[in-house]
């Protein structure tokens, strides 16, 4: 039962009660609490539909053969707030998170973007097989480096334009490469770029498509070479450190290191799921 108050009126000093008011009981609470929740559900439609959403590419995308998805999208992840996920580009609040598979590198799906170097017989001639090097604009550097704790999720891309660059495990442990194919813009090819960028070197260039990202798994005694202009993001691998051995140019990173934030740029995040290596393309 709902209780009433009679407070003073604040003319005639209480000689004539004023409209009673009620308390707030039950049954508006629990009214305040329904009206709250259908305005969220009205200005943030999304709250309505995210999980069906998201069920929908979920199912979908396990229907779908692993060879028409291999080396590209496999799924994109909206933050739909709330700790919810939508599957809805306009609604995402947070970087778009891209997930890739990896394949393993051989020498024919790699060489768009350079070649994977295997053991040759001793006293074997020089040949295409080889790695074709190309070290003369600058003074070669080949040295072993150690990386740490490298995530497998990324957002900038790297190029050197100047340089072939080696990269290889010491001890042929597993490691993993992303690519993307050179954008480099020739002399007489700008006119034909809609997107062109310039670099702190002075050589243009067009930004990389996120479509065009692919993850390499490489492993056993083989190293990869890089050609002018390919796009990079590693080496990635499961272990606390690792050792590579690197050949480029000893100012390389200094003059010639071009970078890419899809984050920035493109509001886009790629993630790598090292566990799952589709063998389809090797």
């Amino acid at each position: 039962m709902l209780r009433t108050e009679y407070r003073p009126h604040p003319i005639n000093n209480g000689t004539s009660p004023r409209i009673p008011k009620r308390q707030k009981g039950p049954l508006f609470s629990l009214f305040f609490h329904v009206k709250h929740i259908l305005l969220k559900l009205t200005r943030k439609p999304r709250y309505f539909w995210c999980f069906l959403t998201e069920s929908r590419l979920e199912e979908n995308f396990r229907k779908t053969p692993k060879s028409s998805y291999a080396n590209s999208y496999l799924h994109f992840h909206f933050p739909c707030g709330d700790g919810e996920s939508s599957s809805v580009p306009t609604m995402a609040k947070s970087p778009v998170e891209v997930k890739l598979i990896p394949i393993e590198a051989t020498p024919e799906n790699f060489a768009e973007y350079g070649q994977v170097i295997e053991a040759s017989r001793d006293g074997a001639g020089f040949g295409p097989n080889d790695a074709q090097l190309d070290l003369s604009r600058g003074i070669p550097r080949f040295y072993i480096m150690r990386i740490r704790d490298t995530p497998f999720d990324f957002s900038v891309l790297t190029h050197h334009a100047s340089v072939t660059q080696c990269l290889g495990s010491i001890g042929g442990h597993v490691w993993y490469l992303g690519v993307a194919k050179p954008t480099l813009i020739e002399d007489g090819d700008d006119g034909k770029m809609v997107d062109k960028l310039k670099s702190r070197s002075g050589h243009l260039y067009a930004p990389p498509a996120v479509e065009e990202i692919r993850i390499f798994r490489v492993s056993g005694p083989k190293f990869i070479k890089l050609n002018h202009g390919t796009w990079h993001v590693g080496p990635l691998f499961s272990d606390s450190y690792m050792d590579f051995y690197n050949l480029e140019l000893s100012n390389t990173n200094a003059v010639d290191r071009t970078t890419y934030d899809f984050i920035k740029n493109k509001g886009v995040t790629i993630r790598v799921d090292p566990n799952d290596v589709d063998t389809s393309s090797s």
